[in-house]
Parts: C-alpha cells; structure tokens; sequence
C-alpha cells in the first residue's frame, strides 16, 4: 500500500499548526525560567536567612568577647599602674589567685556568607543598601578575626607568655594555670590532678610567698602589662564597631522579611 502525504490542507493551516507548536514549545521555555526565579528567589531568601542567623551568633559571641575582654582591661590596667606608678610590691601569692591568662579570640561565622558569594544570591540582591551593608560587615568582621588571631595572638604568644616566664617562678605559672575560675573545665579532666596539686602545695609556696620590691623588675612587668592590655583595647575596639554594624544589619534584613 503506497502512503500518500495528505495535500489538502492550505498553507495557512500549516501556518497554524506551526504557530501553535511554537507557542507551545516557548510557553514551556517560559514557565520552566519562571519557576527557576521562583526557586533562585526560595533560596535567596533561604540564604539570606541563614546569614542573618549568622551575623546574630555573631552578636552573642561579641557580647562574651566584649564583656571579657572589658574584665581584663581593668584588671590589667589596674595591675599595670599600681605596680608602674605607685612602686607597690607585687605579691605573688595574691597576683596568681587573680590573673587571667586566657585570650579571647573573635572568629567569623561566614560559612553562609561563603555560599552565598558561591552561588550568586550576592549578585541576584538588587537592594544596593543591603548589600553594601552585608559587604561592610563582612570586611569588618573578617578584619576582627585578623586583629584577633594575628596580631593579638601573636602578640600573646611570642612576646607576652616569654616575657611571664622569664620574670615568674615556675609556681606562679602552676597556681594560675590551676585556677579554678578559669580552668575548672581543664582541671575535672582528670580526678587525680586535684590530689597532686595539693600533696604539692608547700613546694609551690617556696616561690609564691615572696614579694617582688625591685623597681626596675616591678616597672618591668607594669611595661608587660601596658602592652598586653593595648592589644586588649584595639580588639575590643574593633569588636564594638563590629557589634553595631551587626545589629544594623539584623534590623535591616528583618525589615526586608528575612525572618524565619
């Protein structure tokens, strides 16, 4: 049987049809870039979310930083000024019951940040004053993050803790290491270690129950301190400028409906 291609329709069906297939195919075309900005928009949304509950983790660690970091600033600078100023013998007893070694250290959460620059929800905000905000804050907080862990701890650790173990005995260094407003967390490690640190107490008092008179030793340590408390005051500086970017910009992107 010979097939016979169908001749009768006009050109201008033909015309039609080709036209409603067209319409057909591009409606798809459109309805699929539709849904895609629906969806890119979800998870602008999603992203922006998520950042603002960042910048918020980010406020509560501020609020320790700033609060410890404020503790430390008076006590060092009272340390530094009695001792500097006022030629007060330093006793070693008392001053290890009181210092606090620690440092405390500001690190970004921008992990979401991270993606967002990865996947360009970045690119697709068109509220410039948002995103200068989100920028700004980024550059400052990484900014902290570097004045924290860079010079401050470098600062600390190459050039503060030498300086302590050259001017104290090595039982200052066990008293305030053991001290248990700060490292009673350390301390529980290990049951036994509260045995061994009192069975060793006498020994430790051969250094600690002395007075330290010399006045060039006490400026010494008055210097010590001064420098150690400036880097104190430039982090937590940089903490408070951060800290009120950050609630601007909470407020800002909770006024855009980045809300849960």
């Amino acid at each position: 049987m010979e097939s016979r291609i169908n001749t009768s329709k006009k050109p201008k069906e033909y015309f039609l049809e080709f036209l409603m297939l067209f319409l057909a195919v591009s409606m798809g075309f459109v309805a699929e870039n539709i849904r895609e900005q629906i969806n890119e928009k979800r998870r602008a949304h999603e992203m922006l979310v998520a950042f603002r509950k960042d910048v918020e983790q980010n406020q509560f660690l501020l609020d320790s930083l700033i609060e410890r970091n404020t503790a430390q600033i008076h006590y060092f600078d009272s340390v530094s000024h009695t001792i500097g100023f006022n030629d007060q013998p330093l006793d070693l007893q008392k001053f290890s019951a009181e210092l606090n070694l620690w440092i405390y250290r500001f690190m970004n959460r921008k992990n979401t940040f991270e993606q967002m620059k990865s996947v360009g929800t970045l690119r697709n905000i068109n509220d410039f004053n948002l995103l200068d905000q989100i920028l700004t804050y980024e550059q400052m907080a990484d900014l902290a993050e570097m004045r924290a862990t860079q010079f401050e701890g470098d600062h600390y650790w190459n050039q503060f803790r030498p300086q302590l173990r050259e001017v104290f005995p090595s039982g200052f260094f066990v008293e305030v290491l053991h001290n248990p407003k700060y490292m009673q967390a350390l301390n529980v490690l290990n049951a036994d270690y509260e045995k061994f640190y009192q069975e060793h107490a006498h020994i430790r008092d051969r250094d600690l129950q002395k007075l330290i008179t010399d006045p060039e030793k006490l400026d010494w340590i008055s210097k010590m301190f001064h420098e150690r408390v400036t880097f104190i005051k430039l982090s937590t500086m940089t903490y408070n400028t951060l800290h009120g970017k950050g609630e601007k910009l909470i407020q800002t992107l909770k006024e855009k409906g980045y809300e849960d």
